[in-house]
Parts: structure tokens; sequence; C-alpha cells
């Protein structure tokens, strides 16, 4: 006991002292002018790349869409951080735009690789998508309101309002919010190191490396948030840190002017795989005008008995020339294509008769399945979930 009573005199002692000194630099070794301008050219910067990135949205790369959200965060971040340090600017807002913002971090970067790892799939499902932005949502509202409410602390403490802003504003919840999405980059790194080349390996590996260093940062947040001086510290530790990931990012996209990023092998493979062909640009162009057409308008994936061959035999070329036209232009193989058409097909059974759709079997073989566990494993690649919770879902809304 005497032991740990003295541990904590002398933490304490080593804490005020800290302080004292941390209180004696603002304003002049640390926060001078030249780094905290430093920091608002960069988030600029940032905000510029994060335009870019999600203004260059194409309905192949998806997945920059939600970089750029992230590389947003960032720049909004540390422009507040700049904001508050620039003492000629007398910013001082009730709750710092910040505090949502953080919201922001897991969401984008698990979606991102999510998207990352399914190349050409554009099935995406925006009700999934945008359930990871709820808590975002609702907690930017949230300190909105209560932000521009007077509140008397002693007469408003333990208030509703005051329970609230504790809440959204306690970083031990942002920690644990953060380790969750953590967890599920992990487990989504695992599946996308499967199709992926060594260098966009290496960059999901830096791009976890990366959040969970600022979870850690975080978690010493909530764990010393009583510590002036960790607060301030971390403040710019956490600031260098965005001003690296915005530089670093910003190099990439001048390196790499299509992608933000390193991509998969898909595209690399097929070029390689497809170097010989005797298909010209206006042939597999042309080829692939006949194949959308035949899906679109003929609905030939209703044919629950349709094979390579015979879908080649229908559109009159080979089976070659159609694998070439589907893995090149859609980077799917065929039956990833195929099974596209018919869950969209199911899909919009389901929507135009919620009512009627009482079994699911029914909308096997309606869709152009031959059997239940074909339909039920590519439903829920698509959409995340099973067939009969998406019909009780939409029955809901509808």
């Amino acid at each position: 006991m005497t032991l740990l009573s003295d541990f904590f005199v002398r933490f304490t002692a080593f804490k005020n002292s800290l302080d004292a000194y941390t209180s004696r630099s603002l304003g002049s070794g640390i926060e001078d002018n030249v780094q905290t301008a430093f920091f608002g050219i960069i988030g600029v910067l940032g905000l510029i790349l994060s335009g870019y990135l999600i203004l260059s949205y194409r309905r192949k790369e998806t997945f920059n869409v939600f970089l750029g959200i992230f590389t947003l965060t960032t720049s909004l971040i540390l422009i507040e951080l700049t904001l508050d340090w620039w003492e000629a600017m007398h910013y001082d807002p009730k709750v710092p735009f910040y505090k949502s913002l953080v919201f922001l971090w897991g969401p984008s970067l698990h979606l991102y690789l999510k998207s990352k790892a399914r190349p050409g799939n554009t099935n995406i499902s925006y009700t999934s998508t945008l359930r990871h932005y709820i808590i975002f949502t609702v907690s930017l509202l949230l300190l909105s309101i209560i932000g521009n409410v007077d509140m008397d602390y002693d007469s408003s403490k333990y208030s509703p309002s005051w329970f609230i802003l504790t809440f959204l504003t306690n970083n031990w919840v942002k920690s644990i919010y953060s380790s969750f999405y953590l967890l599920l980059l992990i487990r989504e790194y695992y599946g996308y190191e499967k199709s992926a080349n060594q260098l966009s390996k290496t960059w999901a590996k830096l791009l976890i490396s990366y959040f969970a260093f600022l979870l850690v940062i975080k978690i010493f947040r909530a764990e010393f948030d009583t510590v002036f001086a960790y607060d301030f510290l971390s403040k710019y530790l956490a600031a260098y840190c965005f001003s690296s990931f915005i530089l670093i990012l910003g190099s990439l996209n001048i390196l790499f002017p299509k992608n933000a990023a390193p991509q998969s092998t898909t595209e690399e493979n097929n070029e390689e795989k497809y170097k010989n062909s005797g298909l010209t640009k206006d042939m597999l162009f042309s080829l692939k005008e006949q194949l959308v057409k035949a899906m679109k308008e003929d609905k030939l994936f209703l044919d629950h008995k349709l094979t390579l061959q015979t879908l080649a035999e229908t559109l009159n070329t080979d089976r070659y020339s159609l694998s070439q036209v589907i893995n090149q232009e859609f980077h799917k193989n065929f039956y990833e294509f195929i099974n596209d058409y018919r869950i969209n097909e199911s899909v919009r059974i389901i929507k135009r008769n919620p009512d009627r759709v009482h079994l699911v079997v029914d909308l096997i073989y309606e869709s152009g399945f031959n059997n239940k566990v074909s339909f039920y494993r590519a439903f829920k690649k698509r959409k995340g979930m099973t067939p009969a919770k998406y019909i009780k879902e939409f029955s809901t809304i509808a």
C-alpha cells in the first residue's frame, strides 16, 4: 500500500510539473506561427485531395469515395486544430467539430477496404453503407443542437443534455467504437489479401496500422483525460499523423494518377491473360453491348441452365471471347456476372410485389437460380442479409 501511495504522489508531482512546463511553452517553442501555418496549409491541401477523390468517382472504383471521406475527415480536424492554435482567430466553439468527425474514421476505412476487395461489384447496398454512418449523423446533429444552447453548468449537470454531451464526447466511447471497426478492417484484410498483389497488401497494412495508431492515441487520451499536458501534446502528435497521411496520399495520386493507391492484380492478370487475344477494342465494345442487351432486354440469365458455352452460342461468338469480355470489361467471372443480374431480378420482384412475396422458394426459380444454396449465398453476398430478412425489411418500409 505504501508503494502504491508513493507511486501516486510521484505521478501527481510529475503531472503538475509537466502541465506547468506545457503552459509556459504555449505560443513559444512548439506552437509557433510557422508550425501552425504548416498544419493549416496541409489541411487545405487535404480538402482539395479529398474533393478530387470523391468527385473522380467511377462506378468500378467506388472505394475512392470512402477514401475521400476519410481524407476529408482528417483534413477538417487538422484545420480545426489550426484555428484553435491560431491565437488571432479566437476560435473557441462550445463543442469542437472534430468531436463528431472521429465517428467517420472507422466506417470510411472499413467500406474503402471492403469495396476495394470486390473490384467491379456495382451492386452496392446503399442501406448497408448508410447504416455505418448513422452514429456519425446522430452525433453531429445532437452535438450541433446542444453545442448551440446556453447551459449553466451547475444547473444542467446530470440533465439529459449533459448526459448526451458527455457520452458523445467521451474518449472511451470513441475508443470502443473504433476498436470494433479495427477488428472489421483486419477481418476484411484476410479476404482482400487473397486477390491483391504485394504492393496492394502493403498499402492495406499501412492503412490498418495507421488507424490502429490513431486508436492508441485515442485510448491514451481517454486514460489521461485529466492530464492537460498529454491532451495538448497528443493533439500535436495527431496533427503530424494527419499531415503525413495527406502528404503520402497526395504523392500516391501523383505517382498513380488513375487511382489513389495500388490496385489488386485482377486487371494486371486480365491484361497478361488476354495479351494475345485476336479481339480488337471495337470488337470488345460490340460484344459487350450485345452481352448487356442480352441480359437487360432478353433476360437470358433467367434460364437456370445457362452456361458460358450456351450464352456464347446465342451471341454468335466463342466462349473464349465471351469470357474475355466478362473478365476484362466487368472484372468478374461468368457466374458472378450472371448472379448479379439474377439477384437484381429477385430484388425487383420483391419491390414490385412486396405483399405477394411470402415464400423465398418462389424467388429462386423466378430469378434464374436452380437451387436454394446458390441463391442464398449469392443474395447474402450482395445484399448483406438473407432473402427472408430483406423481404421483411422492405415490406415494413413499403
